[in-house]
């Protein structure tokens, strides 16, 4: 398992999947949504903003 970014050596956090899962679910897409039509999808949902801005 990878603990630490390759690139920049910052400690990752921890498995947030479930969590953005649940997130989309409240939003009616899913998980495959993301790979199909990604423009359902806040700007915020497929980048690291959404787990940073909810303190994760």
């Amino acid at each position: 398992m990878i603990e630490y970014c390759p690139w920049c050596g910052k400690k990752l956090p921890k498995d947030l999947r479930d969590e953005w899962v649940e997130r989309a679910e409240k939003l009616g897409l899913s998980l495959w949504d993301v790979e199909d039509h990604p423009e359902k999808f806040p700007p915020e949902m497929l980048d690291d903003r959404w787990w940073k801005e909810a303190g994760l």
